[in-house]
């Protein structure tokens, strides 16, 4: 055999194990649905809501960033501050911003990063900013439920949980 088959063949053989392990999980979890329940989330039950600080980085986001902030000022929770991060941008982003922050003081605020490092750094950035217990992080493109903060909250009940993730 040459070693052009030997190669073929041993890939093909790690495609065959990977297929076999990944398909036999599928089938456990089916047959074997997990036994561990979901606690539902609970509301804050003493009325005290934390503060949430939302981060928007944003960079050439003239096209959706208006829908977004339109969203985040509609969300039904009323603790919260929206941290938007311009990041370089070259359109009219800022422009955008700008007015709605003109109509909305106490619930926007807009920070420059100098430079353009990418969106991990304009986060880091935000971070400096914000005052809220729970961070939020949405991207520009992103139009969140009017609930959503609601139901995140409940999560952050349980001691054991330091992060959510929404799905999209």
């Amino acid at each position: 055999m040459t070693p052009l088959t030997l190669t073929s063949i041993a890939i093909l053989a790690l495609l065959y194990i990977w297929a076999i392990y990944n398909v036999t999980i599928f089938v456990a979890s089916i047959i074997r649905p997990s036994t561990k329940k979901r606690k539902k989330p609970s509301s804050p039950n003493n009325g005290q809501q934390p503060l949430v600080s939302i981060i928007v980085p944003v960079k050439n986001e003239e096209k959706t960033i208006g829908r977004l902030i339109e969203a985040l000022l509609k969300l039904d929770y009323p603790k919260k501050e929206i941290i938007l991060v311009e990041d370089g941008s070259v359109d009219k982003t800022v422009e955008i911003c700008t007015q709605y922050i003109k109509q909305h003081p106490d619930q926007l605020l807009l920070v420059h990063q100098l430079g353009t490092n990418g969106k991990p750094s304009a986060l880091n950035y935000g971070l400096k900013y914000a005052t809220g217990e729970i961070i939020g992080v949405f991207d520009a493109d992103n139009v969140p439920q009017q609930d959503v903060l609601t139901k995140v909250i409940g999560h952050f009940q349980d001691p054991s949980i330091g992060a959510v993730q929404g799905i999209l």
